[in-house]
């Protein structure tokens, strides 16, 4: 049962992602995944659906942040539906999207009709909800006083909501709830074996990169514009990474160099200068120079520290990436999260073992649909005793994975 109040819902910050609900998404046909943790392992076999979580949860997310509706990742003509619940100091916040896609070919003219449904709600202790605001047929109806307007149907309610009813008092909510989601990403870290990038970064496309996040091929790479962004803006962030990027041995150093300064002391230019750690010489080297590994780590780095996402979800980081150097890695990722929420999918022994049994998910495909479950009380109880007799937690979630 739900009660339309809005009035009783507090804008205390957003504190984490709960719980997801994945409706017929690609091979998430009837997920549920509640008691999220400040770090999660999901593990499971090749095709199982682990990426298919994590692009759920970033499709429900980006299009809350753009504003705008994204119709192919669902994967499927049939209505799709994700729902996140996300605490919220005393409250919980439950936000459903769903897309139904019909297919018309009338006089000839074929198109794909989107039928959007949306709903945000607070779920109060008492258990009844207080409805923020409901999406459905077009129509977007907000708060205590139902206040509604009209919605396209590539539109989404958030940002429509903000725009067109900045002063009602359901919108304090829903910025917080657009302001979190914001900052959710899903990294899988694409890096190309060869790259075709410049050394060199005219600072005035540095700025036109700021402003659309746009890159041509004749750019350098986004992870150079992002800590060239770093460097000008919070100098002691920059200097952590790359003294991170150092202490994990990943490179000696790395340098941006500014050119050509103008009479205001505005470069014209910006010079990467990377110096890797396995690298005889002392003269400084390209991205492009870099091997695929150490590229790959930068990245995962760079993004952790720049984006400083609330909710980073992270694809197989061991890929191209020495099992050694996972030792150090997720441990540190782990260390500077400091409430920021950490998931991972892996198939790594060393991601694996920096887990606690509690932090695990296992996945599994079963009658052609995504499945995941927690450890068992029997089965906590059974990896604490093997831990304690100097088992690796892998080999422990290897075996009951059969």
């Amino acid at each position: 049962m739900a009660r339309v109040i809005c009035k009783s819902c507090d804008t205390t910050k957003v504190i984490m992602l709960k719980k997801i609900y994945i409706e017929k998404f690609r091979s998430c046909e009837n997920v549920e995944i509640s008691d999220f943790s400040n770090f999660l392992v999901f593990v499971g076999k090749n095709g199982v659906g682990k990426t298919n979580i994590f692009r759920a949860i970033a499709w429900a997310a980006k299009q809350v942040k753009t504003g705008e509706l994204s119709e192919e990742e669902p994967g499927s003509i049939y209505p799709a539906a994700v729902s996140l619940e996300l605490q919220v100091g005393g409250k919980t916040l439950v936000y459903k999207v769903g897309l139904r896609t019909e297919f018309k070919n009338a006089d000839g003219s074929p198109e794909f009709l989107y039928h959007l449904e949306e709903s945000l709600s607070a779920r109060l202790q008492d258990g009844l909800e207080d409805r923020i605001f409901i999406r459905k047929d077009g129509v977007v109806k907000v708060g205590i006083d139902g206040a509604q307007f009209p919605v396209g149907d590539r539109s989404m309610a958030c940002t429509a909501v903000m725009a067109l009813l900045p002063a009602h008092v359901a919108t304090a909510v829903v910025k917080e709830f657009h302001a979190f989601l914001s900052k959710v990403s899903y990294n899988h870290l694409d890096t190309p074996s060869s790259e075709n990038t410049s050394r060199f970064a005219l600072h005035q496309d540095y700025i036109q990169w700021q402003k659309s996040g746009e890159l041509s091929n004749s750019d350098p790479s986004q992870v150079e514009l992002m800590l060239l962004d770093m460097q000008l803006k919070n100098k002691d962030k920059f200097d952590e990474v790359i003294s991170l990027l150092s202490h994990v041995g990943i490179i000696k150093s790395f340098e941006i160099v500014d050119l050509a300064l103008d009479k205001k002391n505005v470069p014209r230019f910006h010079l990467f200068n990377w110096f890797p750690k396995h690298y005889d010489s002392d003269e400084p080297r390209t991205w492009t120079d870099l091997s695929f590994g150490t590229r790959r780590l930068i990245k995962l780095f760079v993004n952790f520290f720049y984006q400083d996402d609330a909710v980073f979800m992270l694809e197989q980081p061991e890929d191209g990436i020495h099992s050694g150097l996972l030792h150090q890695i997720i441990p540190m990722l782990r260390a500077y999260a400091d409430g920021r929420q950490l998931f991972v999918a892996t198939h790594s022994p060393e991601v694996m073992n920096a887990s606690d049994p509690e932090e695990v998910r296992i996945v599994d495909f079963v009658g052609n649909r995504t499945s995941v479950r927690q450890l068992s009380a029997n089965e906590l109880e059974a990896a604490c005793e093997y831990l304690r007799s100097d088992g690796p937690l892998f080999n422990f979630v290897s075996m009951i994975e059969g």
